[in-house]
């Protein structure tokens, strides 16, 4: 583990700082690496053996403000090393199989779901728009480029968001 105060193994910090992320940004997100003996809660049982640690994204901190410590809380990990999926892919975030997928809120871009005066971004990825946040402009994000959807109708939690004559830009990550 880690000596950091933000209780983050140091090649995870290292990776958000490389993200242009700040101590308190990393604090407020609630991003942390748990114990090696969590690993089996969090990943599948082909993971766990694979990956040296993982950094954890809580989804819902902003809303009850404290880190995930319940089983059925959604996050998502990013993997240290990515693991091959073996055949020829690299999985380098996950989440437990089974569960749809979650709109990323920054617990700065609260505030911005409920005001349509607000302009609002939208990227792909947890750093990305914990960044924009950071820097002040209010963004959520979605895991991945189509994770807006699941079975093909958009994510409830988009439902959260005041969509009336908002501003909004979409930031894709390529």
């Amino acid at each position: 583990m880690s000596s950091s105060p933000l209780n983050l193994h140091p090649e995870a910090l290292e990776d958000l700082r490389r993200s242009g992320l700040d101590d308190a940004m990393i604090a407020a997100a609630g991003l942390y690496t748990p114990a090696p003996g969590d690993l089996p809660r969090l990943l599948s049982a082909r993971l766990v053996d694979q990956v040296r640690h993982v950094l954890v994204f809580p989804y819902d901190v902003a809303s009850h403000g404290a880190l995930w410590r319940r089983d059925d809380e959604f996050v998502r990990c990013k993997l240290f090393p990515p693991v091959s999926d073996g055949q020829g892919h690299t999985i380098r975030y996950y989440q437990r199989g089974g569960t749809p997928p979650r709109l990323y809120i920054p617990a700065r871009a609260w505030a911005a779901l409920a005001d349509p005066t607000v302009p609002l971004l939208i990227t792909e990825g947890e750093k990305k728009a914990l960044k924009a946040n950071q820097e002040g402009s209010p963004c959520v994000a979605v895991g991945g480029l189509w994770n807006w959807q699941a079975g093909g109708r958009p994510i409830a939690d988009l439902d959260r968001i005041d969509w009336y004559e908002r501003e909004t830009l979409i930031v894709p990550d390529s």
